[in-house]
């Protein structure tokens, strides 16, 4: 199957359901590989070739999940193992609204969805290349991986508390910072 043949059943798939597809529940038949690569910065390749169209990663980001240390693309009909180097969503911005405990925090990513920074949500990390690199838990069990810069504004709102851990104020709710 081609990237344009499976770009048509994506597209049509996403039409169907407003946000998200329920990626989580489709359990296809079909199940094999297809050569698409997302590198440390969030670009995707396939046969490596850069993905030129934003709106192209856009829709292949939506049938995205992870299971155990493997990502896939996944449709009613198949599920196709692909290699992601480090994260497959990668947060690009972050936008503070408000002040002090009623402030709020919102990020956007390279595949252009928001997230509201508030509960559950919590920093983690991820290991790459003998490092822990910050990230936030997102939908069907993936991570997206903080920018190098929207880790660094996060550090600037930052405050410490007793301890010296440095935290962050979204929603109400405490958010602490991982160590690098």
């Amino acid at each position: 199957m081609s990237l344009q043949d499976i770009e048509q059943q994506l597209t049509a798939i996403s039409q169907q359901y407003k946000d998200y597809p329920p990626v989580m529940d489709w359990q296809p038949s079909h199940q094999g590989s297809i050569d698409i690569r997302i590198d440390r910065e969030g670009h995707w390749y396939h046969e490596g070739i850069k993905f030129e169209r934003d709106a192209l990663v856009q829709l292949f980001a939506k049938l995205l999940r992870k299971e155990g240390d493997s990502h896939y693309i996944v449709t009613p009909a198949e599920k196709l193992a692909i290699t992601v180097e480090c994260a497959p969503i990668v947060i690009l911005s972050v936008v503070k609204v408000g002040e002090g405990e009623q402030s709020e925090l919102f990020f956007t990513t390279n595949t252009n969805e928001r997230i509201h920074l508030a509960k559950p949500l919590a920093f983690e990390t991820i290991p790459y290349h003998g490092q822990q690199l910050p990230c936030l838990p997102i939908r069907n069990g993936m991570q997206a991986l903080l920018h190098r810069n929207v880790f660094y504004q996060l550090a600037a709102l930052a405050e410490l508390d007793e301890d010296e851990n440095a935290y962050i104020m979204s929603h109400g709710e405490t958010f602490y910072l991982p160590s690098p």
